[in-house]
């Protein structure tokens, strides 16, 4: 089955959507990847860095591990609280898209987000402008970046003719 998700974002212009056959893809356990999406997280933990910059698709990976009191207490500190109590999050499906803006050594990252669950590093993901799918994309992660077919995520024809249609760019 095909998914079509239509976004309009200010960070995609004409020419990008046009311009994009595959698109970045991260896989994220839960509830990190959900916190990125409606919640506080802004800073993805990595070992390692890479030069993409640019959209990001996130995919919410089939694990619980990370389903832990501490992990609990620090989001519903900052108001998150969507999925624990019941365990709703969802699971091996791609969730939203997200910006990578830039990858950070810790030291870098602001104070108040540093040490939690948000950034530990080595390497923090700078991940901005989050938008939820509307429906989540059932999907096997993978490890690392990974890329995959826009045209079956995205509707770019559908964003194209309304980004034309209303003017829409970078700001």
């Amino acid at each position: 089955k095909m998914h079509h998700i239509f976004l309009v974002d200010t960070r995609y212009t004409f020419d990008i959507l046009h311009a994009m056959t595959t698109i970045k893809a991260l896989t994220v356990c839960q509830p990190h990847a959900s916190a990125i999406i409606r919640g506080p997280k802004r800073y993805e933990n990595r070992t390692w860095v890479t030069s993409y910059r640019g959209p990001l698709l996130i995919h919410a990976g089939a694990s619980r591990k990370w389903y832990t009191p501490i992990t609990r207490e620090w989001y519903e500190a900052r108001g998150f609280t969507y999925g624990f109590g019941d365990r709703s999050l969802p699971l091996g499906a791609f969730i939203g898209i997200a910006w990578l803006e830039n990858i950070l050594p810790l030291s870098f990252v602001p104070e108040d987000q540093r040490f939690t669950a948000c950034a530990e590093g080595p390497f923090c993901w700078n991940v901005v402008d989050p938008l939820e799918f509307p429906d989540t994309i059932p999907a096997k992660g993978a490890l690392g970046l990974f890329e995959v077919s826009a045209k079956e995520i995205l509707d770019i024809e559908g964003m194209s003719k309304w980004i034309e249609r209303h003017g829409v760019k970078r700001t």
